[in-house]
This record gives structure tokens, sequence and C-alpha cells, in this order.
């Protein structure tokens, strides 16, 4: 089995449920992550994830021939996460598009869900080594709210820097830098033309490791 299908199915039929705590944000690192109850939109997640994962493998295969590699959970966390700082018509055409289905599923439970999803795949495992996370960086001029960062590092695994992006070299270095550690050097340089007018930067990085394989893979948002 390639490593593709691997991962893809290794996140697509994740049932454990665990649940996240804080990141250390000096050292980018995960800590332990504890077993709570489960909630029931984990068990519907691994067959919408795949559902939304092949239609839009279909889509980009056809713009994008020659792509044949991508983390159907990180453009998924990705745009979870994104829902959750939207508005609510905002949010609820993000997830709807997603394949969730609201009326079914309250927003609450989808965010669990997630951070469920995410804390199990960094969950330390002995038959290989998986680190998935996301960071965010964002222009001086915005100011979030403090409840929102919070909740994006407890739920979504995710380091928010401030950035100066009027010093663009600076802030891609940053940038950089900061993938580069989180992949274990394997992904050098991966923001190479920031440009002057960017507010922010979200970056999703996963590195799997099993036994014969390895594969890193990021996700640019910008």
């Amino acid at each position: 089995m390639s490593v593709f299908l691997y991962l893809f199915f290794l996140v697509s039929g994740l049932q454990a449920t665990i649940h996240c705590v804080l990141h250390n944000s000096s050292e980018y690192k995960v800590k332990t992550c504890q077993l709570p109850q489960p909630n029931a939109a984990l068990y519907k997640m691994p067959f919408i994830n795949a559902d939304f994962a092949f239609s839009l493998y279909r889509r980009l295969s056809v713009e994008n021939p020659h792509w044949n590699v991508f983390s159907p959970v990180s453009i998924s966390s990705v745009l979870a996460m994104l829902s959750f700082g939207s508005g609510s018509s905002t949010q609820t055409q993000i997830l709807e598009v997603m394949g969730f289905n609201l009326t079914d599923t309250p927003v609450t439970e989808l965010q669990q869900g997630f951070q469920h999803l995410i804390c199990s795949l960094n969950f330390p495992k002995s038959e290989l080594e998986l680190q998935m996370g996301n960071a965010v960086f964002m222009g001086q001029q915005l100011k979030p709210l403090a409840m929102f960062l919070d909740d994006v590092k407890t739920v979504y695994e995710t380091e928010v820097f401030s950035a100066d992006f009027s010093n663009v070299s600076a802030a891609q270095q940053e940038i950089n830098s900061c993938v580069e550690k989180q992949t274990k050097g394997k992904i050098v340089g991966l923001i190479q033309d920031l440009k002057l007018n960017a507010i922010m930067i979200l970056v999703n990085y996963i590195h799997f490791k099993g036994k014969a394989s390895r594969l890193t893979s990021s996700l640019v948002f910008r």
C-alpha cells in the first residue's frame, strides 16, 4: 500500500477519542493527550471527511493532473478552523461545503470532533511517528479576540504568532523556520514568494514516518 493511501485511511478511519492540551509555544511541541468520553460527531467524521477528500481529489486531479498526493485531514482541519472564527452564515457555508449537516450535528460537537481527531493523530505510537499541527502568523494590525486565540490553540493544535509582514524577509524566515522545525528538517524554505500586502498566513503541517516510509507535507493558506 502506498504511503498516501496508508495516511489517508489512517486519518479518515481513526476512531480514537483523545483530548488535547495546550502547546508549549516556545518549543513548538505538543504535550501529552488524555482520553475523555467520545461524542457523536467523532463517529460521523471519518465518513464525511472521506467523501469530502475524494470529491476534492477528483476536482484537483482535473485542474492539476500532476498532483498525486495531498493530506485530506489537513484541508478539512484548516477549513474547520477557519469556520471557528467566522460569522454564522460564513461558518455554515464552510461546514456545509465540507459535507456536514448542521441540523444533525451541532457546530460545538463538530469542533470537539476535530479536536479529538487532531490530538489522536499526535498521540505517541510505538509503530510510527506522526506529528500534525497548525501555525497562524497574523499581521500586527489584526486584533483577534483573546477567546478565539485560546480556542484555536486548544482545539486545533495551533500556534499563533504576531508577524511583521512589512518586513517580508524576516516574516518569511520565521514561517519557514517554524515549518522546518516541526517537520524535522524535511520541509525547508516552504514560503519563497511572500507578498508585502499579506496580513495572515495559515500553515498546516504533517510529519509522518513509518517503519519503511516517510511522508512530510504542508499546506499554506494566505
